[in-house]
C-alpha cells in the first residue's frame, strides 16, 4: 500500500487546462467570445453593457471549460443562430456567485449560487442573468456527457441540480467548495 503522505503534497496536474482571457472590451467582443465559447446568440442588456471577463480553455478529448464574471444581460439563442453548428453539445453551467434563468424547451430553470443547469446547444434557449454573476461554464460533446447513455441523448431535457443537491455536495466535497 502506497505512503499516505503522498497524498498530502499540492495537486499538481501537468495536463490540467490553464484558462486564457477572453475578449471583453465592448459588446461586438463580448458576442463574439460568448458564441465561440457558448453559442451563437443575441445579446440584450437591461441598461449599459457591464465589464464582463470571459478566461477559457480547451479541453483534451473535447469540448470548452470557462469562468464568467457577468453583469445583467439576456443572451438569447433561436433557430437561426443555431442552424450552422455542427454536432450537438451540452452546456453546464454552476453558478458561483449571483442569480438568473435558464429556459428552455418550455422550462425555466432558475439558478442561484451553487446551483447547476444542464441545456443542449443545438435547442433554442434563453439564458438570463439577474444580478452580477460568476458562472463556471463547461461545455461538452453531448457523447462526452451522457457516455454509456448516449442512445437517449434525444430524450435529454434541461435539468437543474440545487445547491442542496446530491451531485452539488458532491462537487462541492470533491472540489474544496464552500
Amino acid at each position: 500500500m502506497p505512503d499516505s503522505s503522498a497524498f498530502r503534497l499540492p495537486f499538481r496536474l501537468p495536463y490540467a487546462p490553464k484558462l486564457f482571457p477572453m475578449p471583453t472590451s465592448g459588446i461586438d467582443e463580448l458576442k463574439r467570445s460568448l458564441d465561440y465559447i457558448v453559442m451563437p446568440g443575441e445579446l440584450l442588456f437591461d441598461g449599459a453593457a457591464a465589464q464582463d471577463e470571459l478566461r477559457a480553455c480547451r479541453l483534451t478529448g473535447g469540448g470548452v471549460l470557462a469562468t464568467a464574471h457577468m453583469g445583467r444581460q439576456e443572451v438569447r439563442h433561436d433557430n437561426d443562430h443555431l442552424r450552422w453548428l455542427t454536432g450537438d453539445d451540452v452546456v453546464v453551467l454552476l453558478a458561483l456567485a449571483g442569480c438568473g434563468a435558464v429556459t428552455q424547451q418550455g422550462c425555466t430553470l432558475p439558478f442561484a449560487k451553487g446551483d447547476i443547469t444542464f441545456r443542449r446547444v443545438r435547442v433554442p434557449s434563453v439564458a438570463r442573468i439577474d444580478e452580477p454573476t460568476h458562472l463556471l461554464i463547461v461545455r461538452l460533446p453531448i457523447a462526452r456527457f451522457l457516455g454509456q447513455a448516449v442512445s437517449r441523448h434525444a430524450a435529454f431535457r434541461p435539468q437543474r441540480a440545487d445547491a442542496s443537491s446530491g451531485i452539488v455536495s458532491a462537487r462541492s466535497r470533491c472540489a474544496g467548495f464552500n
